[in-house]
């Protein structure tokens, strides 16, 4: 019986979130990197983050890996997730 009610209420849950991701809404704590949450929605922001992350996927098409393209941005003095967040 209890394994059922659990069963049921994360079904519950799943559709709720499901519902709002169709509505366009966001639901977690920390927004992707290079956007902003306003009223429940997710922005692109204003600073030079999106750019950052448009230099990730270039450099990724290019063929550079994960390690690589992390030194890169380092090394280039550009702001980690966890700065951003921050902020």
């Amino acid at each position: 019986m209890y394994e059922q009610e659990s069963q049921r209420t994360s079904e519950r849950i799943k559709a709720v979130i499901r519902t709002q991701a169709q509505k366009g809404k966001f639901k977690g704590s920390i927004p992707p990197y290079g956007y902003t949450v306003g009223e429940g929605k997710l922005y692109i922001r204003n600073d030079g983050t999106p750019e950052v992350v448009r230099r990730v996927y270039r450099l990724y098409l290019e063929g550079k890996g994960f390690d690589s393209i992390v030194r890169t941005l380092i090394k280039e003095g550009f702001p980690t997730p966890a700065q951003v967040a921050v902020k």
